[in-house]
């Protein structure tokens, strides 16, 4: 296990969603061991992730052979799904931007990562994160100005996505958006449409799996700013200074980070 996350944010709920208190059995039920995060007093987690993780253990335990070999991989082989989606579109994101030449030798470079690959096959939703990020993006750089446009649409839907498996994602799309709207006015309408169309939905089906797994009407997005921000909670488990992306990013990939950060970064700017 490189991350206590990659179990209790994942792989035991997921299990707990199939066996445990949360799967509504009429036989015996395990005991779940589940981080408080869970608990619907906080309710400060999304069921998002697990119950993508849990589809295919439902249906092998409706078959009778849900074996630990097969719920296990089961589980695995849909983070696997998510994982190739986020190589998928990383090729083309950075075709898009600088060729497939230069596509083909940074996919190589980040699928023999050893860094990426730690991170990115484990069970935590901050890889997923990454990859559906990364999706969005590659949408992004291809977006047109109208009205319920596809593309617009699928990249709406990967954001909210990420907003409601992990709420402080969102706070990298709103400056982005203001930039595009900033940059062509024409994109304003077509944004509010597609998270009238596409976020609205997607957050109704999110509070209903919340609110059926947790007992109870809830909002785990609110509750976690609350608990975080206003109670001020995170404290608790550790506070880093400022800097702490800058420094310890650097110490964890390489030097070039910096550049990519402070540097490379300004040569999208026109």
């Amino acid at each position: 296990m490189y991350h206590p996350d990659e179990n209790w944010q994942s792989l035991e709920v997921a299990y707990d969603l199939v066996y445990g208190t949360r799967s509504g059995s009429k036989g015996p039920v395990s005991e779940g061991l589940l981080s408080w995060e869970w608990f619907s007093f906080y309710a400060l987690r999304n069921h998002l992730y697990p119950f993508w993780l849990s589809l295919p253990s439902h249906l092998l335990k409706l078959l009778g052979i849900d074996t630990n070999f097969m719920v296990v991989n089961s589980m695995y082989f849909m983070h696997c799904i998510l994982w190739a989606f986020g190589d998928y579109f990383y090729f083309y994101l950075v075709k898009t931007i600088a060729g497939r030449r230069c596509a083909v030798i940074t996919t190589t470079i980040s699928l023999t990562s050893q860094t990426v690959n730690r991170y990115i096959s484990r069970t935590s939703m901050n890889g997923i994160e990454g990859n559906l990020a990364i999706a969005a993006l590659y949408y992004f750089t291809n977006l047109k100005p109208v009205n319920f446009d596809a593309g617009l649409s699928k990249m709406t839907l990967l954001i909210s996505i990420c907003f409601l498996a992990r709420s402080s994602s969102l706070a990298a799309w709103i400056p982005l958006a203001i930039f595009k709207i900033l940059e062509d006015s024409s994109f304003f309408l077509p944004i509010v449409l597609a998270g009238l169309s596409v976020t609205i939905p997607a957050m109704a089906f999110s509070i209903a799996l919340d609110s059926y797994y947790y007992g109870v009407l809830t909002i785990p997005q609110v509750n976690f700013v609350y608990v975080n921000v206003v109670e001020n909670a995170s404290k608790f488990f550790g506070v880093d200074p400022w800097y702490f992306y800058i420094k310890g990013f650097q110490e964890e990939f390489c030097d070039i980070y910096i550049l990519g950060i402070f540097g490379l970064s300004l040569l999208t700017v026109r």
